[in-house]
């Protein structure tokens, strides 16, 4: 499990959780990577293809790869969860694992 709290503000270390957790996911790993405050806003398709890391495609790939590789990525902030699915693909979605939270796709 990664957790990873850092937002748009800073795309390198914003990418990082997604770029190892693919690495190990493809080496066979069971892998989550927890989401928490600013890192929710990732799970937008529309920040997830601004954010581009130094050295790295977008996130928005990073999120695609993290799909196929079947990643959960719970992100809760604010009360509200949301899930990878927001930005890629809406098949892997599941219950919150965050008391108090709900789903919300709003944008």
């Amino acid at each position: 499990m990664f957790k990873s709290a850092w937002g748009s503000d800073d795309p390198t270390k914003a990418a990082c959780a997604f770029l190892h957790g693919n690495a190990l996911a493809e080496a066979g790993h069971t892998v989550q990577i927890f989401l928490p405050g600013e890192a929710v806003s990732l799970m937008r398709a529309s920040v997830a293809h601004a954010v581009v890391p130094v050295g790295w495609p977008p996130l928005a790939e990073a999120l695609t790869q993290a799909t196929a590789n079947k990643i959960q990525i719970p992100a809760c902030g604010r009360g509200r969860c949301v899930r990878l699915p927001l930005a890629v693909n809406r098949s892997l979605c599941s219950a919150c694992v965050t008391p108090g939270c709900r789903y919300d796709d709003s944008p």
